[in-house]
């Protein structure tokens, strides 16, 4: 039961820090984004006055047709990125749940195991002496 619970609370430690490492790397994507899309909103600008130095690819050219469009495509790709560390962080969650539940069923039965194991030697080691507590007292020979 101490192992059990010592365990448990090394999960449970691991598990808060996986926590507060998500939650840290979600603050850092969120800044990302909003200077991303304060950049991109510059750039945007700047390509509608025509203020751009140099010509943009077509694939960026398309985005910057609209700032509806831009905007779209930079909210997106911050949603699939902090799905992603949703994800991640369910993932790493389930996964320490899962392999402590199967490491104290494994010791559960190993120790099972063991105990029937010993009860049985034990049950045997107490027959071997009434047999021979048997033969002594009956004198000494065998019946």
């Amino acid at each position: 039961k101490d192992f059990d619970r010592n365990y448990n609370e090394m999960i449970s430690l691991f598990l808060e820090k996986i926590q507060a490492h998500m939650t840290q790397l979600r603050d850092y994507e969120k800044d990302h984004h909003e200077t991303l899309t304060e950049e991109a909103t510059k750039l945007l600008e700047a390509h509608s006055k025509g203020q751009l130095e140099e010509e943009l690819p077509d694939t960026v050219r398309i985005l910057f047709s609209d700032k509806d469009t831009l905007l779209g495509a930079l909210n997106s790709s911050h949603d699939t990125h902090m799905l992603s560390i949703d994800n991640k962080e369910d993932s790493i969650r389930l996964r320490a749940s899962k392999d402590s539940k199967i490491l104290m069923n494994d010791i559960i039965e190993k120790e099972s195991s063991r105990n029937r194991q010993r009860i049985t030697e034990i049950s045997q080691y107490i027959d071997l002496q009434r047999e021979e507590t048997e033969y002594w007292l009956s004198g000494g020979n065998e019946n």
